[in-house]
């Protein structure tokens, strides 16, 4: 889709290379938004401590060797989250054949190289003849393609876990919408977005909705709240729809009067529940029709 023509991979049917492609590009916009997750940023946190504590290093030294490694944190032989065991059970529920750093962001041509998901490309090599594969190896010298295709043969995998939450996935404006995701949630309004991307703000408001249904939990709640003040001092005032920018955009959209829960008297809550019940009129209804807001009977 993007890798230069001295560089593409010429198959046969252009069907064949469509369904390649696509798999390819899926899989760099599913890592895209995996790595904004809050879960898999806290996962390879832990990985990453535990990591630094086995080793006796500090974590930036631990960090630094996974990006002097493409991004790949190897496993470790250690216990707890440095485990091997540890290890293989989360790069398994992300379906990932290694785990990566939320911090590196992997192209196309990365990925077609080098695809992290288990399940891409969605046709795989598996060992046909493994007789005839043991005999090529001990043999040695160059294996002719015949003989690959009677040793290999391509079957579909099954489908991994983390699955993009969308049927259709426009890629071309895919990178714009993290664009804009990121900048929302960097504190950024809507407006300001608008302008330094020459969007309109349709345009950068349905980004961002698309965003947050692919991407939707990119804050620790917990965490969050036991680091910041503001949230700390809503959660000790009672005032619990007062917490900070950051933890406002991960609830809901907007931070509005009219979504907040007042306090009633007996009196109210007796007259509210006639009403719903069918046992007094609306208050929409009981107006004075005399009054300058009704509207006047007729023949007056």
């Amino acid at each position: 889709m993007t890798g230069s023509p001295r560089n593409s991979i010429r198959l046969r049917t252009a069907r064949a290379r469509r369904v390649f492609d696509r798999s390819i590009a899926l899989a760099r916009c599913r890592w895209e938004c995996l790595r904004r997750t809050a879960e898999y940023r806290a996962d390879i946190g832990n990985i990453t401590r535990s990591m630094a504590t086995s080793t006796k290093w500090p974590e930036t030294k631990v960090e630094r060797s996974c990006f002097e490694n493409g991004g790949i944190l190897e496993p470790c032989f250690g216990t707890g989250p440095a485990s091997p065991e540890h290890y293989d059970k989360i790069r398994a529920s992300y379906g990932l054949t290694v785990l990566v750093h939320p911090d590196v962001a992997i192209s196309e041509d990365a990925m077609a190289a080098f695809p992290i998901f288990t399940d891409t490309p969605g046709y795989q090599p598996v060992v046909r003849d493994r007789a005839l594969l043991r005999r090529v190896v001990r043999r040695g010298g160059d294996v002719s393609p015949r003989t690959q295709r009677r040793i290999f043969t391509k079957r579909p995998v099954d489908a991994g876990p983390f699955r993009l939450r969308s049927k259709r996935l426009h890629v071309h404006r895919f990178d714009t919408m993290l664009a804009v995701f990121d900048a929302r949630i960097a504190g950024q309004s809507f407006p300001r977005i608008a302008a330094d991307f020459d969007q309109s703000r349709d345009q950068v408001k349905r980004a961002w909705r698309t965003a947050r249904a692919l991407i939707p939990k990119w804050v620790d709640l917990e965490a969050h709240i036991a680091g910041c003040l503001q949230c700390q001092a809503a959660c000790l005032k009672g005032d619990r729809d007062r917490y900070c920018d950051a933890v406002e955009l991960q609830i809901g959209d907007r931070r509005t009067s009219g979504s907040r829960l007042h306090p009633m008297s007996d009196q109210g809550l007796d007259l509210l529940a006639a009403r719903q019940k069918g046992q007094m009129p609306a208050r929409r209804s009981a107006r004075n029709p005399d009054s300058s807001s009704g509207k006047r009977p007729n023949g007056a």
